[in-house]
């Protein structure tokens, strides 16, 4: 009962944002000044496909940002014991060098929702993962903060893109934007900076590694273990035609040191090896309105 009051608390808040924030809307332009070796199927806006909206307004109100900060962290407190992530409206892009301190950052909620896979299936993970999730008329943005006690012993020697990071500390982001669970795209990048992307088809159990999105990330390692911040072009991804604006997401992080993977959603170890990118267990990823 009170998750239902909650959520129906959050769905008003975000109206009133969006009823302060703009009168008229804009579609996503597919991102244009860039040079890209995506093949078709990645690229831009095809038949059937929608292109999200976002209020045009340069200059929010203050209480329809205030709205939709509030929507946002209501929503994510109802949602985060089910790994699910809300995503908040931007109109100021985050600077892209994994420093998490961008102002930008504090209006979008704060998910730390992880459980083990590895070593042990459905254990609390050793370290602590928090995820914040923003997006604006072209990317869609990622900030992860990946708390380490013992930041010497992270890993990471892989600089080639596509190479091995699964044996770096690295996080992987598995989108599903049809949200049917049947595929999707895969993310991945490690404490050095290296990424990594593929196509996923038969609910994650095939892999076109052979498919690169130009997206940007950037990483930092401190005291504290490492962030990274992450922009993914929309125009680099397909999606459903259909006004929910929700897609499937997981979110894993890979501690080689201790043999540790910790998802949003843990694959079952049954899974096998390649069971990180698989999309017939997701948590949503809510708010792309």
């Amino acid at each position: 009962m009170l998750d239902t009051l909650a959520a129906r608390l959050a769905l008003a808040l975000t109206r009133l944002g969006t009823l302060f924030l703009s009168h008229d809307h804009a579609q996503y332009p597919v991102h244009q000044g860039r040079s890209t070796s995506v093949p078709a199927v990645g690229r831009g806006r095809q038949p059937g496909v929608k292109v999200l909206s976002l209020p045009r307004a340069r200059r929010p109100h203050r209480l329809g940002w205030l709205a939709s900060v509030l929507a946002g962290a209501t929503l994510c407190s109802v949602l985060s014991a089910h790994g699910d992530l809300q995503a908040v409206p931007t109109h100021q892009a985050p600077t892209i060098d994994g420093d998490l301190s961008d102002a930008v950052w504090s209006a979008a909620p704060v998910c730390t929702t992880f459980t083990q896979r590895e070593p042990i299936e459905g254990a609390t993970p050793s370290q602590r993962t928090q995820i914040r999730v923003l997006f604006d008329d072209g990317y869609l943005y990622f900030a992860i903060r990946n708390h380490d006690t013992d930041p010497a012993r992270m890993l990471a020697t892989h600089m080639r893109r596509d190479d091995r990071l699964f044996e770096d500390d690295s996080i992987h982001i598995i989108l599903d934007t049809y949200n049917n669970r049947r595929g999707g795209y895969h993310f991945g990048t490690n404490s050095l900076g290296a990424q990594q992307d593929a196509l996923l088809l038969d609910e994650g159990r095939s892999r076109n590694e052979a498919w690169d999105a130009v997206w940007e990330s950037r990483a930092r390692r401190d005291s504290l273990g490492w962030s990274v911040e992450i922009a993914i072009p929309f125009g680099q991804l397909r999606y459903d035609e259909g006004g929910e604006g929700i897609w499937g997401i997981n979110v894993g992080r890979r501690l080689p040191r201790d043999n540790e993977e910790v998802y949003l959603v843990p694959p079952p170890q049954s899974f096998g090896f390649g069971g990180g990118f698989r999309t017939s267990r997701l948590a949503s990823l809510r708010g792309l309105t």
